[in-house]
């Protein structure tokens, strides 16, 4: 069941929040705090998966300074801020905290319920995209290791993931640097296997350096043995690609991977650039920008100018959300910067296009 904490300076919220949530099965009212100082405390320990907290217009109550601090704890929770005011500014300073949505107090029903059920299903999706490294068998994790390892290796390569295999399910920490170190001799050893395999191939070469060099990297960050693995996974399937000469495939898995990066981003209502998406896929963004263009034919900014003015239209036909909350929302921190490139985009202005709606 997923854990739902409220901070509001009022009693009666939290008894009226628990009442609504009496009958759902998937959401449990876990408690209330009555100030920031008690809402952390009691964050750090219940641990809830969804927070609501008020934010008002009274600086003793506004609470925004607490959303960088609550998303520090963990930044998988989903934090709604609620308030009684509708102030531009102080709910575009939510946003920017981290906030993932903004709703007015008395709280609607039908729109609470809603954003529940939208948070249970992504609290599903996230755990089970984040299912326990520890909890695989062991012998299985090392059987996905050598079964991405399709092209022959030589000895001195399966030696190295032997090596690696002793250090991932070996119990001792100290392991976590003599395992990068692994990573990286066969990061060298499958670079080397390339020259052998595809000396005729110099594009695929160049390819397969600058992901092992991007892999290499990333290794110097990572801090633990399951992001460690992961990384390592992904890196392994991405050299099959190149030996079985396909660089093509590759680079369409990887923009598609991209372009969903973009739009779950969008989706929660954060700030994205190319740096971002990709730093989350380990490449340079000059890289990145080049095979975006190349295999959409649209640049990366358009296409996530794009992503957001589709996710507008959405929101203008299917909510009653002001145009300024609805800019917010697309990663627009200026509502005239939105109208204009919305214009732009479609000939119309937000307010011309929801009334196609009636």
């Amino acid at each position: 069941m997923n854990r739902l904490f409220l901070i509001d300076s009022n009693p009666t919220e939290g008894a009226v929040l628990k009442h609504l949530l009496s009958n759902r099965a998937d959401i449990d009212f876990i408690g209330q705090a009555y100030n920031g100082k008690q809402g952390i405390k009691m964050i750090k320990e219940l641990k809830p998966q969804i927070v609501f907290l008020e934010i008002s217009k009274n600086t003793k109550r506004n609470n925004l300074k607490l959303i960088p601090l609550i998303k520090s704890i963990s930044d998988d929770i989903f934090i709604v801020a609620i308030s009684m005011y509708y102030e531009f500014i102080m709910i575009q300073t939510a946003f920017n905290y981290g906030a993932y949505t903004y709703l007015m107090k008395p709280m609607n029903i039908e729109e609470l319920f809603l954003l529940l059920n939208k948070f249970s299903h992504k609290i599903k999706s996230n755990s089970i995209e984040t299912c326990s490294f520890d909890q695989l068998n062991p012998y299985i994790k090392y059987e996905f290791i050598i079964e991405k390892i399709k092209y022959s290796p030589s000895e001195e390569i399966d030696k190295t993931i032997n090596e690696i295999y002793y250090d991932v399910f070996n119990s001792s920490e100290n392991t976590i640097e003599h395992l990068i170190k692994q990573c990286k001799i066969l990061a060298n050893l499958l670079l080397e296997h390339s020259d052998d395999k595809n000396n005729d191939q110099s594009n695929h070469h160049d390819v397969l350096v600058i992901l092992t060099n991007s892999f290499k990297s990333k290794l110097n960050h990572l801090y633990s043995k399951s992001e460690i693995f992961k990384h390592l996974s992904n890196f392994i399937n991405d050299c099959n690609h190149i030996f079985n000469n396909e660089v093509h495939n590759l680079g369409i898995e990887r923009i598609t991977r991209a372009k969903t990066l973009v739009k779950q981003w969008i989706e929660t209502e954060k700030n994205v650039t190319l740096e971002i998406i990709a730093q989350e896929m380990y490449l340079s963004p000059y890289y990145l920008s080049r095979m975006f263009k190349k295999i959409e034919g649209v640049t990366f900014i358009d296409y996530v100018l794009n992503c957001r003015i589709e996710k507008a239209k959405v929101q203008l036909l299917t909510t009653n959300e002001t145009i300024e909350l609805i800019a917010i929302g697309c990663g627009y921190n200026e509502p005239n910067s939105f109208r204009r490139m919305f214009r732009k985009k479609t000939g119309v202005s937000p307010s011309e296009y929801r009334l196609t709606r009636i």
